[in-house]
C-alpha cells in the first residue's frame, strides 16, 4: 500500500514538473518575443552607456538588432513602419514568416506551386508623411508634352534624363557576393551609372545622375528620400524630361530575368508603374501609357528584353511627372555584366523615343 502512495505520488510530482517545464518554456517563448518587438525596430537608438558596452565586445551599433531580427522573423516588425499595404500586426508577422498576404488568397498558390510564378513579397515601401510635414509632396505639376519630332534636347547641352536609385543598396549576388550593401551605393547604383555614360557617350543624351544613398539609415523612409532627390533635380535642371528609378528584382529565378539577344546572356527589364490605390495620383494612367509605349519600343528594338508591364498600388513617386518609370533591371542572380548590357540596350530605347520621326 504504502509502495502504491509513494508511485502515485512520484507520478503527481513528475506530472507537475512537466506543468512547470511547459510554464518555463512558454514564459521564455513570450520573453524572446517581447524583446524581439522591442529590438526589431530599425529605430536608430540614442547613443548610451549599454550601446558603449556591446562595442566593448566586439558588436557596432545595430548589430544585436540584426541578429535578434534574423532569428525571429516577427522581429523584423517596426511600429512605425508604413508599407504599401495597410496591413496590421497579425498580416504583416504572416507575410515575414510565411510571404502570404492574408489579404490576397492568391498569394498561398503563388507562393507555394513554382508554376505560377511564386515570388516572396517584394513590398515597395512608401513612406506616407504627416500632413504639413517637410516630406509631403508637392502638387502635382502639369509636364510640356513630349514632342520628339521636334528633338527633345536639339542643341545637346541641356540634361533629359534624371537618374536615381530609390534602393541604393540593392545589388548582384553573383558580381558582388551580397545581395545588399547597406549603407552604400549598390550594383544597381553601377547600373544607373553606366546607363548614364552610354547616353551621353553613345547618343549625346546628357543625363543627371545622384549618388544619394536613399535606403539608409531606415530603409522604411526609401520614397521619401528619392523624393526629395528628384525635386532637387526639377528645381535645378528644368529640362529634364525622363526621370528614371533603378531597381533590381529580388528572390526571382535567373531563367526568368535573362535572355539571349545577339548571342550574349542579357538582363530582362521590368517596368513597374505606380497607381492612385493608395495615395492620390490622378496622372497615373499618363505614366502607365509612357511605360506602355516605351515597352513597345523595347519589344521592336531588342525583342525579350522586356519581362513586362506590371501595375502596383504603390505610388512610387511617379506622381511628380508623366514620364517617370521605374525599372527592375535584372534580379539578384544576373551578373554586373549581363545587367549593365540591357542598360546599353535601354539607353537605345531612349534615343529612339528620343530621335523618331
Amino acid at each position: 500500500m504504502a509502495w502504491k502512495i509513494c508511485r502515485s505520488r512520484r507520478r503527481t510530482y513528475f506530472y507537475d514538473l512537466k506543468i512547470i517545464r511547459i510554464f518555463v518554456i512558454a514564459g521564455i517563448l513570450f520573453g524572446m518575443l517581447f524583446l524581439g518587438f522591442e529590438a526589431g525596430s530599425r529605430v536608430k537608438a540614442a547613443e548610451t552607456e549599454k550601446t558603449s558596452a556591446w562595442r566593448l565586445v566586439g558588436f557596432q551599433e545595430g548589430d544585436w538588432q540584426k541578429m535578434i531580427s534574423q532569428v525571429l522573423p516577427m522581429a523584423s516588425y517596426m511600429p512605425d513602419y508604413v508599407e504599401d499595404e495597410s496591413a496590421g500586426i497579425i498580416i504583416t508577422a504572416m507575410k515575414d514568416i510565411t510571404a502570404s498576404d492574408l489579404n490576397n488568397p492568391v498569394s498561398f498558390i503563388k507562393n507555394q506551386i513554382a508554376y505560377f510564378d511564386a515570388r516572396a513579397v517584394n513590398a515597395e515601401p512608401e513612406f506616407i508623411p504627416e500632413p504639413g510635414s517637410e516630406a509631403e509632396p508637392p502638387a502635382i505639376e502639369p509636364d510640356a508634352k513630349l514632342e520628339p519630332d521636334k528633338g527633345i534636347i536639339p542643341d545637346g547641352t541641356q540634361p533629359l534624363v534624371g537618374i536615381y536609385c530609390t534602393h541604393s543598396a540593392e545589388s548582384y549576388l553573383p558580381s558582388q557576393g551580397a545581395e545588399k550593401l547597406e549603407g552604400k551605393n549598390g550594383g544597381v547604383f553601377m547600373v544607373a551609372s553606366h546607363l548614364k555614360e552610354t547616353l551621353e557617350q553613345e547618343y549625346g543624351i546628357k543625363a543627371v545622375l545622384s549618388d544619394t544613398v536613399h535606403d539608409y539609415p531606415d530603409w522604411s523612409k526609401s520614397y521619401a528620400n528619392s523624393l526629395k532627390t528628384i525635386e532637387n533635380m526639377k528645381r535645378n535642371y528644368p529640362s529634364i524630361q525622363l526621370f528614371i528609378d533603378v531597381h533590381r528584382d529580388a528572390n526571382t529565378p535567373k531563367d526568368s530575368t535573362t535572355v539571349k539577344i545577339d548571342g550574349q546572356k542579357t538582363s530582362k527589364i521590368m517596368l513597374i508603374v505606380g497607381s492612385d490605390h493608395r495615395l492620390p495620383h490622378p496622372a497615373w494612367k499618363k505614366n502607365r501609357d509612357f511605360a506602355q509605349n516605351v515597352a513597345a519600343q523595347m519589344e521592336d528594338l531588342y525583342p525579350g528584353l522586356l519581362k513586362g508591364v506590371r501595375i502596383q498600388d504603390g505610388r512610387y513617386n511617379q506622381h511628380v511627372s508623366s514620364r517617370a518609370i521605374l525599372l527592375e533591371m535584372g534580379g539578384t542572380e544576373n551578373t554586373l555584366e549581363e545587367t549593365k548590357r540591357s542598360a546599353e540596350m535601354f539607353a537605345g530605347v531612349i534615343n529612339k523615343m528620343a530621335k523618331r520621326r
